[in-house]
């Protein structure tokens, strides 16, 4: 039988923070990078969904994937400048890709607070509705006013 270590999250967390690499937290503890990386992941899930009430599929998985394709495309730019003679082009190439991947990065960023907001106003919406259809109604109503209030800001 195997020994199996016991992982200390906020040990993980803090090594990360201080920016240790999976492997080298994986030696220190003595297990294997993907268990690393799968409590990594928890880690980013903790911080963008600290309640745990986002259902998968939502804003923080589209942010996340941006981010990660984003990466692997750098990395990728970066292993064609090193092998490639013609540096220059190379590189201004590589810049303009960045700047693109970095705008389609941001926009996801934006896209998933945007639906993380949403599903937190749903949720608040729903408890209104259950216990109190009244300080719900009140609330709507309150919501439609300021509404109101910054269309004639605008115009």
């Amino acid at each position: 039988m195997s020994f199996k270590p016991i992982l200390d999250r906020s040990f993980i967390k803090a090594r990360i923070e201080a920016g240790v690499t999976h492997k080298e937290i994986a030696k220190e503890i003595g297990c294997s990078i993907q268990a690393i990386a799968y409590h990594a992941k928890k880690i980013r899930d903790e911080k963008t969904d600290p309640y745990g009430v986002l259902p998968a599929g939502s804003g923080v998985d589209v942010h996340r994937e941006a981010n990660d394709n984003y990466k692997k495309i750098k990395r990728a730019l970066d292993e064609a400048i090193d092998e490639n003679e013609d540096k220059k082009v190379v590189a201004q190439l590589a810049a303009e890709c960045r700047k693109q991947l970095k705008e389609k990065r941001d926009t996801a960023k934006t896209m998933s607070d945007i639906m993380v907001q949403q599903q937190w106003m749903k949720a608040i919406h729903d408890v209104l509705a259950e216990e109190s259809p009244e300080l719900q109604r009140r609330v709507i109503q309150r919501l439609q006013q300021l509404r109101v209030q910054r269309r004639a800001l605008k115009g």
